[in-house]
């Protein structure tokens, strides 16, 4: 049987349904973009979550973190190592989460389909500072069915 990739829109809905006994992959990747006119492209910077299951179906969520513009296979945006300073510290504020719900996590990611349409999520602990220009963590919100 072809295994079902089940994305979740919030990292805390996600969280809810893993099996604890399980490990939980966590990874922060840089996903190449498609090559473009003029030969550039953008590479999305990601946190991808991820749990395989029993019968081999998976659970995931992802967070879009950031992007880079290329250039001839180079990089394009005058912050191009910021952005990607920012996105791994995203990560590290969603591995500290994780962790902190005693979770076993380990640092790998769950290979995905090519013909997959990722579906991404967000995260309610993990905010955009626009005035700082980084994420932080926020205080945890409650579950949509304490709202």
């Amino acid at each position: 049987m072809t295994p079902q990739y089940i994305g979740f829109a919030r990292v805390e809905e996600w969280a809810r349904v893993l099996d604890t006994q399980r490990p939980v992959y966590a990874c922060s990747i840089e996903e190449p973009g498609p090559i473009g006119p003029y030969n550039t492209s953008v590479n999305d910077l990601v946190v991808v979550l991820a749990q395989p299951d029993d019968r081999g179906d998976v659970l995931y969520c992802r967070r879009h973190v950031g992007a880079v513009s290329r250039v001839n296979g180079r990089d394009f945006d005058e912050d191009a190592s910021g952005r990607r300073a920012r996105a791994t510290a995203a990560y590290r504020i969603v591995w500290e989460w994780l962790n902190q719900r005693r979770l076993n996590v380990r640092e790998a990611v769950v290979a995905m389909p090519r013909d997959l349409r990722w579906m991404n999520g967000g995260a309610g602990f993990l905010r955009w500072d626009g005035d700082a220009k980084q994420f932080v963590r926020v205080p945890d919100e409650p579950a949509s069915s304490e709202r």
